[in-house]
């Protein structure tokens, strides 16, 4: 008998070591513990309901501010209308008529209306202005600021005038006798608040800015503008002469083609100071060519 014996081998794997059948035992564990695949369709309810639900609550959200604001301010005694302040740019336009087109007859808290509505519908119902701001003071006035359109001509109708302004808007009736006539438009139908940009009319505005913004509108006056030959503007001063004006560009209404208008008129304004110098006067001249220029005096 030994002092020491020897140790049996134990059929447990030494430490570190893995069996034979680890690899095909993990494999078996992993493909039995797979879970479930969500379906695609299922996937897309659950983000439609999500989207619907944020929608939903963001409706909620604004018609209880909504609520809120029309509780603190619409329905607020404290910012009931106590006065209305309006002031225009001429003498055309009245208080009252403000009153009556912007609908305030009946307004009673100054929350209480669409400031964009009301400037719209002032807008439309009234061809003169040209502009309106609104606005509110604390705690219960209406501040309306009218800018009224100025007009720069009559247009000749059948048996009255209607006036317009350097926009080629048709402001109304009128019975200004110092503003110039645009005649030989052709256009019978015309009313208040039509646009005429789109005419020969805005040639013959176009003469009349120049006129009203440059030295040469100091030398003579216009009294009618006729713009029935296309191409042309017949003009008649107002000491009798008429003078047949083209320029370059004259569709066009940009700075270049006023540039080129300012310089036609100038020349007119050389030939009246030419004529007068030798003691005549000028009865016609076309202002249509550039050079040699046709002129009848007397």
């Amino acid at each position: 008998m030994s002092l020491f014996r020897r140790r049996k081998k134990s059929a447990r794997p030494a430490q570190g070591r893995r069996p034979a059948d680890f690899k095909s035992m993990v494999l078996r564990v992993s493909s039995g513990g797979s879970g479930r695949r969500v379906s695609k369709p299922r996937l897309v309810l659950t983000w439609v309901f999500l989207a619907a639900l944020v929608a939903g609550l963001g409706y909620l959200s604004v018609l209880g501010m909504r609520f809120v604001g029309h509780a603190l301010f619409d329905e607020n005694e404290l910012f009931s209308v106590a006065s209305f302040d309006i002031k225009t740019s001429g003498d055309v336009i009245r208080p009252d008529l403000v009153m009556e087109y912007a609908g305030l007859n009946e307004c009673s808290n100054i929350f209480g209306i669409s400031i964009r509505d009301r400037r719209e519908k002032f807008l439309q119902l009234v061809p003169r202005a040209q502009e309106v701001e609104f606005s509110r003071r604390l705690p219960g006035t209406l501040e309306l600021r009218v800018m009224e359109r100025v007009p720069i001509a009559r247009i000749a109708m059948k048996g009255y005038f209607l006036s317009v302004d350097r926009d080629g808007r048709v402001l109304g009736p009128t019975t200004a006798s110092r503003l110039p006539v645009i005649v030989g438009h052709g256009m019978p139908g015309l009313r208040p608040g039509l646009d005429l940009k789109d005419t020969r009319v805005m040639e013959a505005i176009e003469v009349l800015i120049v006129c009203d913004t440059s030295p040469v509108g100091r030398s003579f006056r216009i009294s009618q503008l006729d713009v029935k030959e296309k191409g042309e503007v017949g003009l008649k001063l107002a000491e009798g002469e008429m003078v047949r004006l083209a320029w370059d560009g004259m569709a066009d209404r940009n700075p270049v083609s006023r540039a080129g208008l300012e310089e036609k008129l100038g020349k007119v304004v050389l030939c009246l100071q030419a004529s007068a110098s030798r003691g005549k006067r000028i009865a016609r001249l076309d202002m249509r060519l550039d050079r040699n220029i046709p002129a009848q005096e007397y």
